[in-house]
């Protein structure tokens, strides 16, 4: 087999990899960045930089934890106030 080019690992392609381990490492492959974009949200919060009601407390927190998980629907639906800090995102 001869390798033509090499992309990166993206959320359309999720759909086609089947359940099991090769999905799993996808997904730890999609979460790292989104990871990287929690830590810089929370730390604005922390620091008072952003402020965030309780609804967006609960609804990114209950999405952290299901990121954390390795559920699909947490790589997928990205709660707009961490969308802004993922890189490479538009």
């Amino acid at each position: 087999m001869k390798i033509k080019s090499i992309r990166p690992i993206t959320a359309a392609h999720l759909a086609r990899v089947p359940e099991g381990e090769g999905q799993k490492m996808c997904l730890r492959t999609l979460r790292a960045p989104l990871l990287a974009a929690f830590d810089i949200y929370k730390s604005n919060v922390q620091y008072g930089i952003l402020q965030e009601t309780e609804e967006e407390h609960a609804a990114v927190l209950a999405w952290y934890r299901a990121l954390l998980g390795l559920e699909r629907w947490a790589v997928l639906e990205i709660p707009a106030p961490v969308a802004q800090y993922v890189e490479g995102r538009p």
